[in-house]
């Protein structure tokens, strides 16, 4: 049976038709979706942060030269006590408990008042440290980890915001003391498959050497961003 030639345009024409709906569902798909998991992330942001500075503690974003955006962690800016004038409160009117103002928390606040975002023009206390979120390719992907650091350059913490290791087995670098090994120490890190022999060696999770790897890496970078704002050694 012969193949007319306006069958086989009709064919590419129809595939072409259908290739090109599902590319525009695509990228209305990713349209959708993209604020929504930026959104996401910059909460798991947040959430990670405020684990490892004071619980007060206000927390402002910065870019560095470069673009790439990071915290600056704050102590709360102080509120004035206000003047006795011999009244008693129960802490319910305007002021007390249940109205957190901007002052009570250091500043302006930017968006929803519990995650102690300050915008920049707000009055901060003194600077705790910084945090940036770096990633890096894992065995399964990108690991995307927030790195949390003091003033002097000493790792106050870190967490995952995001990976696509394979549970069990990558996702054991977030368990087992992987991510204390760091705490308290300033870098650059190396990374060991043994016992360390010195402060700055980080030993990987056996069977997990890759993601070990990666995260290891991923805090070098996060320390080499941020290393002109620290103020030890």
């Amino acid at each position: 049976m012969k193949i007319l030639k306006s069958d086989i345009l009709r064919l590419c024409l129809s595939l072409f038709i259908i290739a090109a709906v599902v590319s525009l569902m695509l990228g209305g798909v990713n349209a959708l979706t993209k604020d929504r998991i930026a959104q996401l992330e910059g909460e798991a942001e947040l959430e990670t942060i405020r684990q490892f500075y004071d619980y007060d503690a206000v927390f402002e974003k910065a870019a560095l030269e470069d673009g790439t955006e990071y915290f600056i962690a704050y102590k709360p800016a102080a509120a004035e006590a206000p003047e006795a004038d011999g009244t008693e409160t129960d802490g319910t009117e305007e002021g007390g408990e249940g109205d957190a103002s901007a002052e009570d928390s250091g500043g302006e606040l930017v968006d929803a008042p519990d995650t102690h975002l300050v915008s920049g023009d707000s009055e901060h206390g003194a600077a705790l440290g910084y945090a940036v979120t770096v990633s890096e390719n894992g065995y399964g992907g990108e690991i995307k980890m927030l790195v949390c650091f003091n003033t002097l350059g000493e790792v106050n913490g870190m967490g995952v915001i995001s990976m696509s290791e394979t549970s069990g087995v990558g996702t054991r670098i977030t368990g087992e003391g992987f991510f204390d090994q760091f705490t308290g120490k300033t870098g650059p890190f190396k990374f060991v498959k043994n016992a360390s022999a010195s402060k700055n060696e980080i030993v990987a999770i056996s069977g997990a050497s890759i993601s070990s790897k990666a995260a290891v890496s991923a805090v070098n970078k996060a320390y080499a961003l941020l290393s002109e704002l620290f103020t030890g050694e």
